[in-house]
């Protein structure tokens, strides 16, 4: 009787453990299977940012680069920038990443191709501690597997990055509608990199209901990898000038900028500092919202800054 029992015990274990393989196998092969699938559409978008990022890293190879976050993005229109420069113009700037983001992809751009000139577009708040900044590095993830240079910055948002990442899903799993939108939808490719902003969202009361400034504690990895962003420039003689753009009464931003700006000088690189410049800071209808320039106004920035940029290059 008690052999039965054991050799029953024994079947049913059995099959439950042929059960579990079979799952395993079946949950290992979709996995595989949609990621794959994801991982093509992701290479192959057409419009968005993503698409931007991977045209700078495979196929640009323009003479000035601009660099930075949204502000970058969206207050550099390298069209207008070409045609007083007389040289190709290209905007890497990306929404909401910080310099960790920014020295991994230079990284792989560096690899292809040397630009002549980076503009590197300066936010006042740029070297603030902000648990958000490392969960942001999920931008990069996609690349983790095809480039070697962006696996120390990845490993930065967890120490469980490498193991999450043998699923071939979980790089793409944030925004897979957006994912298939960018992959059928064509982008703006005479834009070149610059998204603009249309119009004005702000109002006068905005101003008054804004929070005066608190202390803010400066992370060191986000020094450091500027200070890793610039060296490496300056070891492939690549030029590098820092712009702060206007901001609309900027008096909220100024202390948390001259920190910043105290971390930015001991780099010994250029800075143009327009973030009061009179010429926008007090007309609201130059901005789309307190920090970013709408189109018309970007379009006026892009050639003031084009005219310093023949300057400099003149020297």
């Amino acid at each position: 009787m008690a052999d039965n029992l054991s050799t029953s015990s024994s079947k049913d274990f059995r099959h439950f453990v042929w059960k579990f393989l079979l799952l395993m196998i079946l949950l290992i092969g979709v996995d595989w299977t949609l990621g794959t699938t994801l991982e093509h559409l992701f290479f192959t978008q057409k419009s968005g940012e993503d698409s931007q990022t991977l045209h700078l890293i495979s196929d640009s190879k323009d003479e000035i680069i601009i660099w930075g976050d949204s502000r970058a993005l969206h207050h550099y229109d390298p069209r207008v920038i070409e045609r007083v420069t007389a040289s190709s113009c290209y905007n890497a700037g990306r929404s909401a990443q910080s310099i960790l983001f920014h020295n991994a992809i230079q990284k792989v751009f560096f690899k292809r191709h040397k630009p002549r000139l980076i503009v590197y577009e300066i936010n006042p708040q740029m070297f603030i501690k902000d648990p958000s900044t490392y969960d942001k590095l999920s931008d990069l993830l996609p690349y983790y597997g095809k480039y070697s240079e962006i696996k120390e910055t990845v490993e930065k948002k967890s120490s469980n990055e490498p193991l999450k990442l043998f699923s071939k899903i979980y790089p793409y799993n944030s925004d897979i509608l957006s994912l298939v939108k960018n992959s059928l939808l064509n982008a703006h490719p005479e834009r070149k990199g610059y998204m603009p902003k249309i119009g004005s969202r702000m109002l006068a009361k905005d101003l008054d209901e804004k929070p005066l400034e608190l202390e803010y504690e400066i992370d060191s990895q986000l020094v450091q990898a500027m200070a890793e962003f610039v060296s490496r420039a300056k070891k492939e003689n690549v030029d590098i000038v820092f712009v702060v753009s206007p901001i609309y009464q900027p008096k909220f931003e100024l202390a948390a900028l001259e920190k910043t700006l105290e971390i930015i000088r001991e780099y010994k690189i250029p800075i143009w500092n327009y973030v009061d410049d009179a010429r926008f800071s007090t007309d609201m209808s130059m901005f789309y919202d307190e920090s970013h320039l709408n189109d018309r106004a970007a379009k006026k920035f892009s050639a003031i800054v084009a005219d310093r940029i023949v300057e400099y290059l003149d020297k």
